[in-house]
C-alpha cells in the first residue's frame, strides 16, 4: 500500500478500517500504521475527528490482540495441548508479553542467612555490591 496521497484528499474507506485493527491487533502503534498508508500522524489524528470510530478501532485491535497473546501464554502454562504442533514459541511469547504489553517476569533472589552467618563485614558488602550490580545489569538489558 504504497500511497502518497495529499493530506486533504485522504479517506479511509471500510477495508482500511478492518486493516488498521489488524495492524493494532498484532502491536503496530499509530506511527506503524501511518508509515503503511503513507500518510503523517497528523493526517491520521485529523481522519480521527472526521470518523469517531478509528480511535476506538486501534484501542479494539490493541486489546484483541493483547487477549489473544495472554490467552496463548495461559494455555501454555496449564499445559492444553493445541491441535497444531507448531502453537507458538515459548520464548517469543515472553517477549510480546514483557515489551508490547509491558507483562514482565519477575525473578527471586533468595539468600540462606546461614550463608552470611560467617562472613566479615568486608565480604558482606563485597556480596552486596555484586548483587547490586547483577540487578542493575539485569534491569538495563530488560531496557534495551
Amino acid at each position: 500500500m504504497d500511497r502518497k496521497i495529499r493530506s486533504d484528499k485522504f479517506v479511509f474507506d471500510l477495508s482500511d478500517i478492518d486493516q488498521i485493527e489488524k495492524m493494532a491487533e498484532i502491536g503496530l502503534n499509530v506511527g506503524e500504521i501511518c508509515e503503511i498508508f503513507g500518510i503523517h500522524r497528523d493526517t491520521f489524528y485529523e481522519r480521527a475527528k472526521e470518523m469517531p470510530d478509528l480511535l476506538p478501532t486501534v484501542e479494539r485491535g490493541k486489546k484483541n490482540g493483547k487477549r489473544s497473546l495472554l490467552l496463548k501464554a495461559h494455555q501454555k502454562a496449564f499445559g492444553w495441548k493445541p491441535k497444531h504442533p507448531k502453537s507458538g514459541d515459548n520464548d517469543m511469547i515472553k517477549f510480546l508479553l514483557s515489551r508490547v504489553h509491558g507483562l514482565a517476569e519477575k525473578q527471586v533472589h533468595e539468600i540462606k542467612t546461614s550463608d552470611l552467618d560467617d562472613k566479615s563485614e568486608a565480604e558482606l558488602m563485597e556480596e552486596f555490591e555484586r548483587l547490586q550490580a547483577l540487578i542493575y545489569r539485569k534491569n538495563v538489558s530488560e531496557t534495551m
